[in-house]
This record gives C-alpha cells, sequence and structure tokens, in this order.
C-alpha cells in the first residue's frame, strides 16, 4: 500500500481505480509490488501505459479501432453494435470511405470471434470504470476526460480511422434499424434510429441522408416512437450542412418533407397515424402523397379520406405557416437577435422558447408577472418581460433564472422597444407614462408624463428619437436625451395601437382602432397616405426586408404585406424586346398613350434643336400632309446660348418655358405666336443642363435637371419658390399634376412631391434609365368618388410601365388564425413573421420578397353555406361576402353576386335552390346550362325574391312534406311559408337564447336551444300541412371545447361530426372509435354529407378561410 501511495496522483480517485483494475487484470499477487515500482505516477502516463498493454493483449490495430468508434459514436453503442462495426473493420483492415463496401463487408465478411472479443469487452469496461458486469440496455461509449484525451493523443493521427468509424457505424445502425432491408424500418431501436443520421453525415453520405429523411416509413417510425422531435432536428442539421445549391434531386425532396414535417409536427406527435391521411392530402407530384399508399400495409388501414379538389401541383399549393398551440393565451412574441429562437409570452405569465428551426418548444418560464404585456430579447440569452399588472423582469435564459424584477409602472404596460444598440429600453404604460431604462445598469435613465393613456413606443433606426402613439389619437415624438417633445402628428381621432419607423427613418407607418393605416413624413408633418387595412382593429404594423414591405396584422385575424412605400403598379404596355423608348404623351382623356421609339414606333418631330433656337409652328399647319421640303416655316425663338433640351406648354397655352444644356430656363410669352416675347430668364438656375420642364395649373414652373435637382420657380416674380433635392442620378423628365411633383431619374428611379418638397415615394420603376413621363388624374373604379395619380413611365429598355405611385401595393394576405391577432414580431435577419392570436395558436410565417404574379387571388370571406342538389351531382357555397359558387365534380364551374352575406342554401330541384341572404332576402335562383357550350358550362341566375320583408331570419329549410319553407327568425319563431305566399307563424320561444333548426322528412322538425340545460323542441306535421302541437326535452348538453357542434346521421352504422375548429371527422357509433380524420386550413364552418350510389359518403366542408373541400370517404 505503501508503495501505491507514493506516487505523485495517488489521491486522485481516477488514479486509484485505474492502478487497481489494471493490476487485477494483468498482475499476478507474486508481482504487485514489483509491478507498483514500474507503474507510472500520473494519471496520463498511467493511461499510455495501459493502453500499451491493452494492444500487447488484443493486438496493436482491434484496441484503435474500438476506442475511435467508441470516441466517435454520438450516444454509445451496445455491446453487440460494437461486435457488428469490429467484425467489418475486421474484413477491411485498411479502412474504407465507400458504404457499399462497408455493407457488403458486413453482409458477408467473417464475425469477430466471440471469446477474443468478450476479453476485450472485458478490458473496455475496466478502463471505462463501467465493471465486470454488463446493464440491462447499457451502452459503451468514450466521454469526455483523460481517457478520451490520451486515446486521441495516440490514436488521432491514424488517417482515415474517424472516418472509417463513422461509415462502419452508420451501416451497423442501418442494419439494426432495417433488419430485413425492406426499407420500412420497422421495430427500430430508438437510440439507433436517432444517431443514425449523425453518423451519415460525419462520414460524407449526404445523398444516403437524403434517401433516409426522404422515406416516409422513416417519418413513420419516428412517429411510432414519439420521436417526431429528433427527426425534425435532423432536418435542421442536413439544412445547416448542405448548401441548398447543392440540394437537387432526391435531395430537393427533404425540403419537401421538412416543411410538412414542421407544419404537422404537433398534429401527428397527437394523432401518429393520421400521417397516411396528411401525406394523401399533399399535391400529386409531392414525394409524400406518391408514398402514401406504403403505409396502407404497416398500419393496416381500410378506409382515408380522399381530398378531392386538392392542389394539383407543389406549385398551386398555398404557403401555410406553421402553428402552435400554447395552453394559455399567448398575449406576446419576440425573435432573438440571431432570428433562430423565439418566445411567446402568456395571458397567465408563462414564457415559451421555441428553436424555429424544429418549430420545438425548448423549455418554459414561469415569470411573476399576472400576464405578459411584451417581450423584447435583449441578447440571444437574455429576456425581458413586461407585465399587465405593471412589472419588468429581466430573464437569463441560459439558466432559467430572473436577474431583475421592478414595478416599473403603476398600470399596464402596453407597450416596449429596445434603441438600437440595446443600451436602452423604452416602456410606456396606460397611466400615460414613458420610461427610458438604462440596460447596462438595470437603472430608470428618463421618464415622461403624458395626460393620455399610450398604447405603443418605437425608437428611430438612428437611436435618437422616440415616437409613442396614445389613446386620443395623436403621434408624439422626443428627443431621446431627456425625453423633450420634439412634433406631435394627427388630429384628435381614433386610438393609435401600433407604429414603427422605416429603416431610413423618414417614414412613419401608424396603425389604428378603426382599421386605418397611415404613412407619415414625420419630420415634415405631411401624411403620405392612408388606407383601411383590415376589418378592425389593427394590432400590429412592422416594416420588414429593409423596409421594402410593410406587413399589419389585425382583428380580423389576417396578416397583409404590403409594399413599404407608396407605389402600385398599374400595368405595362407593349412586348419586350424594344428599341430604347424616347417620349410619351397622354391624350387629353388620360385614354391613350403614346410612346416614341428610337426605331420601333411612332416617330415624332422634335421642337428642341442643336442650334440654340426653337420653332413654333400653329397647330393647324401640322396637321396637313406636307413634304418634308415643303414643311412650313415657324417662328423662331432666341435666347439660350446652348442647345435647347425640353420646353413645354402652360396649361391655358399663353406661356412657353424652354430649357437648355446653358443650364438655363426661359420663360416666353407665345400669346401671339408670330411675336412671342421672353417674359423672364433664369439663367444658370442650375448646376447643368436642364432635362425638363413643366408648368403646374397656378402657372408657377418647375424644372429638372442632370445635377439631380428639382426646382420651383415663379416666373412672375422671379423667384425660386423651392428645391427638392432627393435623386441620386440626373433627373431625365418632370410632370407636373395638381399638387403633385412627378420627376424620374437615369437610376430608374420614379419620385413624387408635393409643392413643398416633402418627398411622398421613390419608386424603383425601371432596372435601367428612365427617359421620360407623363402624369394625369384618373377617376377612381366604379362607385368610388375622387380620382387617383397615374404616371407612366419609358426606359431605354424599351419598357412602357404605368404607375399609381401614390397608392400602397398589397402583394400577399396570410390566412391561419380564426381570432383576432393579439401580438406580432419580424426577424430581418431571417424573414421570418410571428404572430400570437386570440384563438390561442402562434404562427410562424415565411414573408416572401416579392410578390406572386401567377397567385390568383380569391375570396377569404367566411363559407357560410353550403347544399348539396337533390341527385349529388351538383353542390352549392355561399360565403359571408355573398359570393355564390356552383359545384361539379370538385370543381367550381360558376360563380354569382347575391345581395348580402349567404345565411342558408337548400335545393328545391334538380336546377333550382332557394337562398337566405343579408339576414332577411329569401330568393330563388336557377342553375342553367350555357347555350351552344360544352357540358358543364353553367351559370346561376336570380329567378325571383320570394320575400325581403319578415325581419332578421336565421336559418332556412323544407317542411316534412317538402311543400313548405321553414323559416326561422332572430326573434325565436318559427314560420311556415309556401314559396309565393304569405308565411304565417308555427312556433315561437319566449327565451333569449338562440336556436338552431333542423328538418326532417319522416320525424318533423326540431328546434334546438343549446341553454344549460337545453330544451330540443319537435313539431310533427300532418298530412294537411299544418303543425301538431310540441314536445319539448331538456337535454344536458356537455361541450367542454365551448365550440359549436353540429351532427348528421350520415350512414346507419356512423355519425359525421364537424365542429367550430379545424378537424372535420368521422365517428363509429357501436363503441365511438374514430374512423377518419382531416384537417382543414381555418375553423369549419359549415359540412354537408351526401351518400351517393353503393353507401359512398361525400363531403363538402367550408371553413372561415373561405376554402371549399369536397372528401369522399374510401
Amino acid at each position: 500500500m505503501r508503495l501505491l501511495l507514493v506516487k505523485r496522483e495517488s489521491g486522485r480517485p481516477l488514479y486509484l481505480r485505474l492502478v487497481t483494475d489494471h493490476l487485477r487484470l494483468f498482475t499476478l499477487y507474486e508481482q504487485v509490488s514489483e509491478r507498483l515500482r514500474t507503474l507510472p505516477a500520473s494519471v496520463p502516463l498511467l493511461l499510455q501505459h495501459i493502453l500499451s498493454t491493452l494492444e500487447q493483449e488484443h493486438g496493436p490495430d482491434v484496441l484503435p479501432q474500438a476506442l475511435t468508434t467508441l470516441e466517435v459514436t454520438r450516444s454509445g453503442l451496445t455491446v453487440d453494435q460494437l461486435h457488428g462495426v469490429l467484425s467489418v473493420w475486421r474484413t477491411l483492415p485498411k479502412g474504407t470511405k465507400s458504404w457499399e463496401e462497408a455493407v457488403a463487408a458486413g453482409n458477408n465478411g467473417d464475425p469477430y470471434p466471440m471469446g477474443p472479443f468478450a476479453y476485450l469487452v472485458q478490458s473496455l469496461r475496466s478502463l471505462l470504470g463501467e465493471g465486470p458486469l454488463e446493464r440491462p440496455g447499457a451502452r459503451l461509449c468514450l466521454p469526455d476526460g483523460p481517457l478520451r484525451t490520451a486515446a486521441k493523443r495516440r490514436y488521432g493521427k491514424r488517417p482515415g480511422q474517424e472516418d472509417t468509424a463513422h461509415i462502419l457505424i452508420a451501416a451497423q445502425l442501418w442494419k439494426t434499424c432495417d433488419a430485413d432491408a425492406s426499407g420500412t424500418f420497422r421495430s427500430c431501436p430508438p437510440e439507433a434510429l436517432v444517431d443514425l443520421p449523425y453518423h451519415l453525415l460525419q462520414s460524407g453520405n449526404c445523398g444516403l441522408l437524403s434517401k433516409f429523411l426522404t422515406n416516409i416509413h422513416v417519418v413513420a417510425a419516428h412517429l411510432e416512437l414519439g420521436l417526431v422531435s429528433r427527426l425534425l432536428e435532423t432536418h435542421a442539421l442536413y439544412a445547416s450542412s448542405v448548401p441548398k445549391e447543392e440540394q437537387k434531386l432526391p435531395e430537393a425532396d427533404v425540403v419537401v418533407f421538412r416543411t410538412f414535417l414542421r407544419q404537422q409536427a404537433s398534429i401527428l406527435s397527437q394523432y401518429p397515424q393520421l400521417l397516411p391521411q396528411q401525406a394523401a392530402n399533399q399535391p400529386l407530384d409531392s414525394p409524400l402523397c406518391h408514398q402514401a399508399p406504403l403505409l396502407s400495409q404497416r398500419w393496416h388501414l381500410q378506409h382515408t379520406l380522399r381530398w378531392l379538389n386538392k392542389p394539383q401541383t407543389m406549385k398551386n399549393q398555398q404557403s401555410s405557416s406553421l402553428s402552435l398551440v400554447v395552453s394559455s393565451s399567448p398575449t406576446a412574441v419576440a425573435f432573438s437577435t440571431s432570428g433562430q429562437r423565439a418566445a411567446v409570452g402568456t395571458a397567465n405569465g408563462t414564457v415559451y422558447l421555441l428553436d424555429l428551426r424544429t418549430w420545438q418548444e425548448e423549455k418554459s418560464l414561469v415569470s411573476g408577472c399576472d400576464g405578459i404585456s411584451a417581450c423584447l430579447f435583449l441578447s440571444d440569452d437574455t429576456l425581458f418581460l413586461t407585465a399587465f399588472d405593471g412589472l419588468l423582469e429581466l430573464w437569463d435564459l441560459q439558466h432559467g433564472c430572473r436577474v431583475l424584477q421592478t414595478k416599473a409602472h403603476q398600470y399596464q404596460i402596453t407597450g416596449c422597444c429596445l434603441s438600437p444598440d440595446h443600451r436602452l429600453l423604452a416602456t410606456v404604460c396606460l397611466g400615460g407614462c414613458l420610461k427610458l431604462w438604462d440596460t447596462v445598469r438595470g437603472q430608470l435613465a428618463f421618464q415622461h408624463t403624458y395626460p393620455k393613456p399610450l398604447n405603443c413606443v418605437a425608437f428611430h433606426p438612428e437611436g435618437q428619437v422616440i415616437a409613442t402613439g396614445s389613446w386620443a389619437g395623436s403621434i408624439s415624438f422626443f428627443q431621446v436625451d431627456g425625453l423633450k417633445v420634439t412634433k406631435d402628428l394627427g388630429a384628435p381621432g381614433a386610438s393609435v395601437r401600433t407604429l414603427a419607423f422605416n429603416v431610413p427613418g423618414g417614414v412613419v407607418a401608424v396603425g389604428r382602432l378603426d382599421s386605418m393605416v397611415e404613412l407619415w413624413a414625420w419630420r415634415e408633418g405631411a401624411r403620405l397616405a392612408t388606407f383601411p387595412a383590415h376589418h378592425g382593429f389593427v394590432a400590429a404594423a412592422l416594416f420588414l426586408h429593409g423596409g421594402c414591405q410593410l406587413l399589419t396584422a389585425g382583428e380580423d385575424g389576417k396578416v397583409q404585406v404590403w409594399s413599404g412605400s407608396l407605389g402600385r403598379p398599374r400595368g405595362h404596355l407593349g412586348s419586350l424586346p424594344l428599341s430604347p423608348a424616347l417620349s410619351v404623351a397622354l391624350s387629353p382623356d388620360g385614354d391613350r398613350v403614346a410612346v416614341g421609339y428610337r426605331a420601333d414606333g411612332i416617330r415624332i418631330y422634335k421642337i428642341s434643336s442643336e442650334d440654340f433656337t426653337v420653332w413654333l409652328w400653329p397647330r393647324q399647319l401640322l396637321t396637313l400632309p406636307h413634304k418634308a421640303e415643303d414643311f412650313p416655316c415657324g417662328t423662331e425663338l432666341r435666347g439660350h446660348e446652348g442647345p435647347v433640351s425640353c420646353c413645354s406648354f402652360s396649361t391655358d397655352g399663353g406661356s412657353l418655358a424652354t430649357g437648355g444644356r446653358d443650364r438655363s430656363l426661359l420663360c416666353w410669352d407665345v400669346r401671339t405666336p408670330k411675336a412671342p416675347i421672353l417674359i423672364h430668364s433664369f439663367p444658370a438656375c442650375h448646376r447643368d443642363w436642364v432635362t425638363g420642364c413643366a408648368w403646374t395649373k397656378d402657372n408657377l414652373l418647375i424644372s429638372c435637371s442632370s445635377d439631380g435637382s428639382v426646382g420651383l420657380w415663379d416666373p412672375e416674380s422671379g423667384q425660386q419658390l423651392g428645391q427638392f433635392l432627393g435623386h441620386q442620378s440626373a433627373v431625365s423628365a418632370v410632370a407636373a399634376v395638381e399638387e403633385h411633383v412627378v420627376s424620374v431619374g437615369r437610376d430608374g428611379t420614379l419620385k413624387v412631391w408635393d409643392r413643398q418638397g416633402v418627398e411622398l415615394t421613390s419608386i424603383p420603376a425601371h432596372s435601367g434609365p428612365i427617359s421620360h413621363c407623363a402624369a394625369a388624374m384618373e377617376p377612381r373604379a366604379a362607385g368610388q368618388p375622387g380620382s387617383e395619380l397615374l404616371v407612366v413611365t419609358i426606359g431605354l429598355d424599351g419598357a412602357t410601365r404605368l404607375w399609381h405611385p401614390l397608392l400602397v401595393c398589397q402583394t400577399h394576405t396570410f390566412l391561419g388564425h380564426s381570432g383576432p391577432v393579439r401580438a406580432a414580431a419580424v426577424s430581418e435577419t431571417s424573414g421570418l413573421l410571428l404572430t400570437a392570436s386570440e384563438d390561442g395558436s402562434v404562427r410562424l410565417w415565411q414573408v416572401p420578397k416579392e410578390a406572386d404574379d401567377t397567385c390568383i387571388p380569391r375570396s377569404s370571406a367566411a363559407i357560410t353555406a353550403m347544399a348539396w342538389a337533390p341527385d349529388g351531382s351538383m353542390a352549392v357555397s355561399g360565403n359571408q361576402a355573398g359570393e355564390l359558387i356552383l359545384w361539379q365534380e370538385a370543381k367550381a364551374v360558376a360563380t354569382a353576386q347575391a345581395p348580402g352575406h349567404i345565411g342558408a342554401l337548400i335545393w328545391s330541384s334538380a336546377h333550382t335552390f332557394f337562398i337566405l341572404s343579408a339576414d332577411e332576402k329569401i330568393s330563388e335562383w336557377q342553375v342553367k346550362l350555357r347555350k351552344g357550350s360544352a357540358p358543364g358550362n353553367f351559370s346561376l341566375h336570380l329567378n325571383r325574391i320570394l320575400q325581403e320583408d319578415l325581419g332578421v331570419l336565421t336559418s332556412l329549410g323544407w317542411a316534412p312534406d317538402g311543400h313548405f319553407l321553414i323559416l326561422a327568425k332572430a326573434d325565436l319563431k318559427l314560420l311556415c311559408m309556401k314559396p309565393g305566399d304569405a308565411p304565417s307563424e308555427i312556433w315561437s320561444s319566449y327565451t333569449e337564447n338562440p336556436m338552431i333548426l333542423s328538418t326532417h322528412k319522416e320525424y318533423g322538425v326540431f328546434v334546438l336551444q343549446p341553454k344549460d340545460p337545453g330544451v330540443l323542441s319537435f313539431l310533427r306535421q300532418k298530412e294537411s300541412g299544418e303543425f301538431e302541437e310540441r314536445l319539448d326535452f331538456d337535454i344536458n348538453l356537455e361541450n367542454p371545447s365551448r365550440t359549436l357542434i353540429s351532427i348528421t346521421q350520415a350512414k346507419p352504422e356512423s355519425a359525421l361530426m364537424g365542429c367550430y375548429g379545424t378537424w372535420p371527422n368521422a365517428a363509429q357509433k357501436e363503441n365511438g372509435p374514430q374512423l377518419g380524420l382531416f384537417r382543414c386550413e381555418g375553423s369549419v364552418s359549415c359540412l354537408e354529407p351526401w351518400l351517393g350510389a353503393n353507401s359512398t359518403l361525400q363531403l363538402a366542408v367550408g371553413d372561415v378561410q373561405g376554402n371549399v373541400y369536397f372528401l369522399n370517404w374510401e
């Protein structure tokens, strides 16, 4: 013992364990003392001695191979798996870089003899400190520590050894997971299934990994084992390791599978056997749709709901968001600075941290707040929280602990934001208090009290100015240093709910309670635009992609994407390629445009010349035919000292302005064409050539120059009234319309100004130089008063483009939430949008940078009614906006517009149906086949209005005899009416609860009043058509989800149930198991079954996002 204790590191337990195990395995009792004297005195040297001894025992190659294998393995190997790897390595002593060679050796090579292998395992267990006995489920690995360091120092320089280990481990794990080589991955050990992708990637087998990730059986295996989150981590690892430019087929299919999994993970985790249904719902060209039938044998599926009108190609598939439901109502969202993580605050004070690469929850924190009103990342690992009760907290996310808590406000904190350098945090509250906090010192820096409650706050991109929005409707701007008010904008009006600066900082977007969004040039105090963005309040307004896009979210649950500045494309003229366009003119009525091209079109005479002169011709002479040599002489105007480059007549035709390369602008009185008079000159008014000029309606003069400036002049006084600076290159042309000035530049930019020089918008109109422009006021669409500014631009690229420069351009509408949006955040790093809604969901959206011209917009109004024709050959749907759509074979074949939203639909014959619209009108419509057209070419026609003065109606149905209509009124009365006759009352109720009407041909009329307890009333129709006395039943309607539920008997053995959620489903009556499940994009708003030939069940389903689904139960 003394020989051992005198060793330098004998005080370390590891040293003592290594010595005792080594002596036990390799030393006779009589040789213990001698061996102790020779053992090294430190752990590193002792380990090298032990490894040398083991090499002598097991051979110089086997031990390095075993230790390298245990070193590179991700989570360890079982003894059997290690035996398989070493067996293959024994067959391939020089190693391998080929997957095929490794697989072949594993199938055909001789196994490692079990005797030597058992001895090797015993030695490894001793070295690893595992003990002599194998624990159930034990896995061998080489953890970080002195042994790993010693092994790497001794064997790490052997070329290709780690690569070979990865390949052999991957081959062994693949064989373990897919034992029968069928590609079905049945009965996989969880650890092997999780570790396999890592080793495939480390061994360079990206193609094989993509094959693994695009196998639907692999997805099924992960779902069976509850490992879908690990599969998403593998997809994230693949996406970060393989560049997109290298992801070609079949690798490109990995993106399809990853997107599918991220969208469906929460649903599939709850319902794994929904995978075949969701895969079959993908477009026909999707690899998921192709592989979906393969799962029928795996899970012995007998029936599925086939989606008849699904998108046919992935290109036509609507971009969908990722959705996640949290346990409490989400109230705040935020992105980390890296854009890889998000935080979701809830009404009960819990914060959920999400990994955006996998769309999975990382962890949750319970704050000390009674409800979180806002959250902001100070860094990737620190998070600010503000509360409804006025608390401010700072959390360390890495350690899950609270760093700071303070009572920041006496009232609810309504908004917060960080300065661009993250050194200041601004908070506002309902008490009207604005506070700035020093995030470095964790203390209050400045505060200011406003007389009205404050809703929102935003920092200027440069960090020197801060803006707030109040309940009173005003926007205030403060200097950060001292919080001195510098400007107030907006008259008292609708409350400001949100505001944001664009990236340059010159424009503020403001969202209000009355659904309006405003754009302000805040320094100049000019309101640039006002437009309705939502139905209801605007909850968030955010700039993205460098300010090129403005995103708004609102009470209607929609996310709208707008251009980040004013400027809506109106269209283009001509088909490229064309020679450079040089001149353009609008006809007086604004309906026609004349364009002069260098070689492709109209040739016009140029009034300017190279000999410093201007010529005038009477219009009458120019309209007569002339030969070139007989062209009449005009009146010569001399005054310029250089070539004339532009000219323009005043609106009354009495004055002419000319500009030239001499940098001068001249004004002439031409009321007497033969004796024009120079009335004023502006010599050297620009620093370069005058390139364009135009008159305003009040005879002021606008000029532009190659020096990049635009000038405003008063010829009568000879004064310059203004200079508009903003172009970064030469200005090509200028136009004046009403109170607006239009200018275009050689860099392809179109700008619009007001007369005070405020730049209203700047549009990148052409990719190259713009040569000319024309502008006019265009009347708005029918039924809308006023007019809009229309600008035509032409470029040297030959393109002619039309613009509404003072209108915003809506590029996308994102649908998904079924309730008002409460909070939203954007990540400039990743281009993502995160929203939280009162429906309890959090959604992640990828915002496209550009508008998709191939996307056909559709109505997003909720589907409110659907009905099948009596023979089931057609169906008709109606929505909240009053749009009627006729469907045949799951395709829309005709549309019509009804007066007001559709409340109910019923068919009266094979080609006639009744609708309830605008809550009061009952009308009859007819389906007609257009004359001389192919079969299926239908149209819808209004036959007659039956009733429109009965008050508010809520439902419509046929009486059991099929001759009378049953009408349900909002005042809880039932009316019976024969089409064309006056109605009569058959039932009434004196309660205040709403009612649900249902009729049955055999049993009669049912009226359900879903109160607590519920009342079901029953009326039977006599043969005479009259209705007998009613029977009332008290029923207990238990509905924990509190969603609207409807039940329709579809088949004798099953019932169909739909709810105001995203899941219509079928249930078995005898014992209640679920037979089928289908997920809609939005909450289900109506559902109608049709039982066809051979008891084939078809479903027509509508949702609140305006989608109609036709499903076939197969």
